[in-house]
């Protein structure tokens, strides 16, 4: 009787915990392989050509500060920068609701009719 033989005939000697050991098996890697994809995805950044192109800048002090006006023009003038945007986050808020976020998006400040200079 050789070793392979005698594993075959006591590992079909009971069919249910042959079974049963084989799908344990198959569903711990699974788990390990989309586990392991998940933290992947999370970790790595996005290899597009455009996401490597791109950089934000934030004022030192708080993300919620914006940065001075004349930075745009020290910005511009680094090696390489294409182009800039004066983007900043909108947070919008219901009225009488402060705790209910909508509107999440960029826009450009200088732009916005609420900012432009009103003249009397």
């Amino acid at each position: 009787m050789s070793i392979a033989s005698f594993i075959a005939k006591n590992a079909l000697r009971n069919k249910r915990r042959a079974t049963l050991s084989i799908l344990s098996v198959a569903v711990s890697l699974f788990l390990l392989v989309t586990l392991q994809v998940v933290l992947r995805e999370m970790t790595v950044p996005p290899e597009d050509i455009g996401s490597a192109l791109r950089v934000i800048v934030r004022s030192k002090i708080s993300i919620a500060n914006l940065l001075p006006a004349r930075q745009r023009q020290i910005i511009e003038r680094i090696p390489g920068v294409e182009a800039v945007s004066p983007f900043s986050w909108f947070g919008g808020k219901f009225k009488g609701d402060e705790e209910m976020m909508f509107a999440q998006f960029a826009v450009d400040r200088s732009r916005c009719p609420s900012s432009a200079p009103t003249s009397t």
